[in-house]
C-alpha cells in the first residue's frame, strides 16, 4: 500500500507512471497496483476485500481456459474446477493476487498463441504475455514458451516480431533493477543439491498437506512430465502440455531461488497455485491416456471428482478452523497500532502513518479489546541493546568478510530463539535507520542491505551467538556503515531496530 503514499507525493504524471512500474521485492507488480488504484478511485477508500475478489477472478479465468482445451466431456471439468478454485491462502490475501494474475495471464497468452486462426488472437497473446510479466516475474516462463509455439507453428515472421517485443520487455523490466540481497542465491547450490532437490520435490507436490505426501506427489508429477514428453503428448493436447511445462518450469525457478528458506517454505500455500495447476493437468493427461478403456475412464473420473472435492473441503476446513482467533489477532494488531504505534513492524507502522496522514483510510477503535497496559507489557523489547565482538574482518577484491560474536546481553542466544525472523541491516551511518524508506520492498542497496541471519548462519555452518556475513564490496564506498538487528515475530508488537556497536568503512 506504500504505492499510494508515493503517488501522492510524485510531482509529475511521468513520475507516477514510473512508480507504477517500479520494483516491489524482485518483481514489478503493475497489474496489482492498477487494480488497487481502480478500487480506490471507485470507492474513495482502500478496501482489501475487493483486491482479494479481483485476484480470485483469475482462478475463474484459469478454469475457463482448461474448459476450452479439454475433451468435449464436460464432466471432466468438475474435478479441475474444484482443484483450481480452491480457498488456499493465496486466494485470501490481497497482495498474493500477483501470483494468481501471473498464472492466469500466462496461460491465457499460451491459449491465444495456439489459436492462430485470427490476427486478433496474436494481439491477445502479446497483451496477456505483457500482463503476466508485469504481474509477477514468473510471466517470463510463458514468454519463452510462446516463442516455442511460434517456432513449431513455422510462423517465423511473427517469431521475429516476438523476439524484438521480448527484448524490449526484458530491457524495460530490468532497467534500474536492483537485486535483493536478503534472498538466497545460487552461490552454494552445488554444495546443497540434496537440500535443493528435496525442496523442489516438495514444492511440486505442495498441493498435498503432509511432507511425506508432498514428496510422493512431487515425484509423481516429475515422473509424469518425463512420461508425457516420451509419449509426445504435446501433439495430442498442446495447451495441457504447455500448462504442465509452465508448472514444472516455475517449480524449478522458484526452488532455485528459495530452497535455502527450508522445507516449510516449499509447502507454503502461497506457492500452491503451481502444484494445483499441475494437478489439474494430470487429471486431463491420465484421462486422455485411458481413452482406449471407457470403463477405466469412468472409474478415474469418479476418483478424480472425489479427491478434488475432498481436497477443496480440506482447504475450507483449515480456513474455518479458528476464524474468531484470526479476527482477534488482526484487531489486536490494529488496536496496538492505534494506542502505541506498535502492532506491526517499523516499516509497516511508517506506511500506516503516511496512509492516515494522506487520508487513504480511517479505522476508528470504538471499544478496545484490551487495555493499554496489556500492550505495554507486550511491547517491551526482547533485546534492548546488542554488543558484538568482531572475531574476524577482512576485505578481498570483491567482498567484505565479517564474523562476530554476541557479548551482551549474555543470554542473547536464548533470547534469539524466541524470535521468528532475525534480519541484519547494514545501513549507512550518516542517516538514522527510521524505517521511513521501505527497504524490504523498494531496495536501495547504496543505503541499506538486508540479510536473513538464519540463512547466513546456515550457509556458514554457524549457530548464534556467532554469525558471519560475506557482502559485495561495491556497495560500501559512500561512508561509514553500521550494523542493526531487526526482529520480527507473529505477536502484535513492533520491535524497533537495535543498533550494535559495530561499524565499518572502506
Amino acid at each position: 500500500m506504500e504505492i499510494f503514499n508515493q503517488l501522492q507525493t510524485a510531482p509529475t504524471w511521468w513520475n507516477k507512471v514510473q512508480l507504477l512500474f517500479s520494483q516491489h521485492n524482485e518483481h514489478r507488480i503493475l497489474v496489482t497496483r492498477l487494480v488497487a488504484l481502480l478500487q480506490y478511485n471507485i470507492s474513495g477508500y482502500i478496501d482489501l476485500r475487493w483486491w482479494i475478489i479481483v485476484g480470485n477472478l483469475s482462478l475463474l479465468l484459469i478454469a475457463w481456459l482448461f474448459y476450452k482445451n479439454i475433451s468435449p466431456d464436460s464432466w471432466l471439468f468438475l474435478p479441475i474446477a474444484f482443484i483450481i478454485i480452491c480457498p488456499a491462502s493465496n486466494t485470501l490475501a490481497a497482495m498474493q493476487n500477483a501470483n494468481l494474475f501471473s498464472v492466469a495471464f500466462g496461460l491465457a497468452s499460451l491459449h491465444f498463441a495456439l489459436k492462430n486462426t485470427k490476427p486478433a488472437f496474436d494481439f491477445y497473446a502479446f497483451l496477456f504475455a505483457f500482463l503476466a510479466i508485469f504481474s509477477n516475474g514468473g510471466g517470463f516462463v510463458s514468454f519463452g514458451l510462446m516463442g516455442c509455439i511460434f517456432f513449431f507453428q513455422r510462423r517465423y515472421q511473427l517469431l521475429a516480431i516476438w523476439a524484438i517485443y521480448g527484448l524490449i520487455i526484458f530491457t524495460g523490466y530490468f532497467w534500474n533493477y536492483e537485486k535483493i540481497y536478503r534472498h538466497p542465491t545460487t552461490e552454494k547450490l552445488f554444495e546443497q543439491i540434496p537440500k535443493a532437490a528435496r525442496f523442489l520435490i516438495a514444492f511440486a507436490g505442495s498441493i498435498a498437506f503432509s511432507p511425506r505426501l508432498a514428496k510422493i506427489t512431487g515425484i509423481v508429477f516429475l515422473g509424469l512430465f518425463g512420461y508425457i514428453i516420451y509419449r509426445r503428448y504435446y501433439l495430442r493436447n498442446p495447451f495441457i502440455f504447455l500448462c504442465f511445462t509452465y508448472g514444472i518450469a516455475m517449480t524449478f525457478l522458484t526452488s532455485l531461488t528459495r530452497y535455502e528458506h527450508g522445507f516449510n517454505t516449499a509447502l507454503s500455500e502461497r506457492y500452491s497455485i503451481y502444484s494445483m495447476l499441475m494437478s489439474a493437468c494430470a487429471i486431463v493427461i491420465v484421462y486422455d491416456f485411458l481413452k482406449d478403456s471407457p470403463r477405466s475412464q469412468n472409474y478415474a473420473l469418479i476418483g478424480f471428482c472425489i479427491l478434488s472435492i475432498l481436497l477443496n473441503l480440506k482447504y475450507v476446513t483449515l480456513k474455518l478452523r479458528d476464524p474468531e482467533g484470526t479476527k482477534l489477532k488482526l484487531l489486536t494488531k490494529m488496536e496496538n497500532y492505534h494506542l502505541n504505534d506498535s502492532g506491526y513492524t517499523c516499516v509497516e507502522v511508517s506506511i500506516l502513518h503516511r496512509l492516515a496522514q494522506n487520508r487513504f483510510y480511517d479505522y476508528p477503535i470504538t471499544e478496545p479489546i484490551h487495555p493499554k497496559s496489556y500492550y505495554d507489557s507486550l511491547n517491551r523489547p526482547l533485546l534492548p541493546h546488542i554488543k558484538l565482538r568482531v572475531d574476524r574482518a577482512y576485505v578481498t577484491n570483491k567482498n567484505i568478510n565479517l564474523r562476530c560474536t554476541f557479548l551482551s546481553p549474555v543470554d542473547a542466544a536464548a533470547q534469539l530463539k524466541k524470535i521468528g525472523l532475525k534480519y541484519l541491516f547494514i545501513h549507512n551511518d550518516d542517516s538514522p535507520l527510521d524505517c521511513s524508506h521501505n527497504e524490504f520492498t523498494n531496495p536501495n542497496n547504496d543505503q541499506t542491505m538486508i540479510l536473513d541471519m538464519e540463512l547466513e548462519n546456515d550457509r556458514h555452518h554457524l549457530d548464534f551467538p556467532q554469525f558471519e556475513i560475506i557482502l559485495p564490496k561495491k556497495h560500501f564506498w559512500k561512508g561509514k556503515y553500521a550494523l542493526y538487528f531487526v526482529f520480527l515475530t507473529d505477536a502484535p508488537v513492533n520491535y524497533h531496530p537495535v543498533k550494535t556497536n559495530v561499524a565499518f568503512r572502506l
